[in-house]
């Protein structure tokens, strides 16, 4: 019913070049939060997120007052704390770990042994797609186990 309200369609792609439909789907997201519970599931809706927006993540328009990319990955957080059962969980897996190594620095060595400059760490993104991960992966083991490199 949300995901209609919101007019977010699973089989089309999500217009990521559009500012109204990214503030709609994050304004949707926001106001469905406090309805989703152990009996009302947010799968929809995070599946959604994870295949159709988080692809184009980068290009999300940004929204006047607003981190539309911070406050994507707050709400997907949340949106996971009630998590049914995924139906492509090892894609939404793949693309929530995408987004983590985006923000996740490197160690700041530098060849000799000596420290670099402490890297910047976006505490609150990394902290969000850590929670999400953790959410999703549990549903996608194959995911975990794919790549034993």
């Amino acid at each position: 019913m949300i995901m209609g309200m919101a007019e977010l369609d699973k089989s089309a792609e999500f217009d990521y070049t559009s500012v109204e439909l990214t503030d709609r789907l994050l304004q949707c997201a926001q106001h469905c939060l406090p309805y989703f519970s152990n009996q009302v599931k947010s799968t929809a809706f995070c599946e959604y997120i994870c295949l159709k927006v988080l692809p184009h993540y980068h290009l999300l328009p940004e929204l006047p007052d607003m981190d539309t990319k911070a406050q994507l990955i707050k709400i997907l957080a949340e949106l996971t704390a009630n998590l049914g059962s995924l139906e492509q969980a090892p894609q939404c897996a793949k693309n929530v770990f995408e987004r983590l190594i985006d923000y996740m620095p490197l160690p700041p060595a530098e060849e000799d042994g000596s420290l670099a400059e402490t890297p910047n760490l976006e505490f609150t993104k990394v902290e969000c797609l850590m929670f999400t991960f953790h959410c999703i992966g549990k549903q996608s083991e194959e995911f975990l186990k794919e790549d034993e490199e």
